[in-house]
């Protein structure tokens, strides 16, 4: 283990769905096994849509403090260097979760997915601390005597992934090699995330023709603060989640991305 480097890392986002919601935070540390700190990372993400009241409680971070910084495109290539060779150990808390979102905004910038392999440290706090009430992030650090909470800002959570990983392996004294950490915790990976082909009835044709074209249309909507105004978008991508199609879109009006349900869009151009 002497041998491996590790990066821990944490995302912000403005929801729980990689489907709709967006990145706005990543923030990770690079180390090795004897706790030696030797990168980190920390970065503001323009997401290009709202970021939620609630959720904005939840991290800190407001629509002015994301609204100019480098959008997603810009920030993964700065990630994949951050990353370095595939033999580093990646680790994050609840990892599905982050690697979702990083694979959804991989796919969406149509770039190479990490080959690095991920640990979960709220699996290997399970195998390792079983009688604990709870395995989130706070609760780890908490019985680890590493912090009394966390920040749910991204590399101020990351470090604390990193602490509570370097604490959990001083628990597992069998674990010497890459092999013994990925017998006892399966490593997951970056996966493509590919919409299957979506059926759009034959009315909703003119969307994918504005899709695949790139040009800007005019849609009526029932739902949101402007329910039913005309308002100016660019068709960007369709999306089925639990059985209803979204349009995915620019919208002009607000500046931002946005999803549209289709069976909500009373009106376009083209009908």
């Amino acid at each position: 283990m002497d041998d491996i480097e590790f990066i821990a890392f944490d995302l912000e986002t403005t929801g729980l769905s990689p489907d709709f919601n967006r990145i706005v935070e990543v923030g990770a540390v690079r180390f090795r096994a004897d706790g030696m700190k030797l990168d980190r990372m920390d970065q503001l993400v323009d997401p290009r849509c709202t970021i939620p009241t609630d959720v904005t409680q939840i991290h800190g971070i407001t629509d002015k403090m994301a609204r100019g910084q480098p959008p997603i495109e810009d920030v993964l290539p700065e990630f994949v260097k951050f990353l370095g060779h595939s033999e580093t150990i990646l680790l994050a808390h609840n990892a599905s979760f982050d690697v979702g979102f990083l694979s959804a905004a991989f796919s969406r910038c149509n770039a190479d997915l990490p080959e690095h392999p991920v640990i979960d440290t709220l699996a290997l706090s399970r195998r390792t601390l079983p009688r604990l009430r709870n395995h989130r992030l706070e609760t780890v650090a908490r019985h680890l005597r590493i912090a009394d909470s966390t920040e749910h800002r991204a590399l101020g959570d990351a470090l604390v992934v990193m602490s509570a990983f370097l604490k959990l392996l001083a628990q597992n004294p069998t674990i010497s090699t890459a092999a013994d950490l990925f017998n006892l915790v399966s490593p997951i990976y970056f996966e493509p995330m590919i919409s299957g082909p979506v059926t759009v009835p034959t009315r909703f044709q003119p969307l994918v023709q504005a899709i695949e074209i790139g040009r800007s249309i005019s849609i009526v909507y029932a739902g949101g603060t402007k329910s039913q105004r005309k308002r100016s978008i660019t068709p960007l991508s369709l999306t089925e989640v639990r059985g209803s199609v979204y349009l995915i879109a620019h919208c002009h009006i607000d500046d931002m991305e946005k999803h549209f349900r289709l069976d909500r869009i009373l009106e376009f151009d083209g009908e």
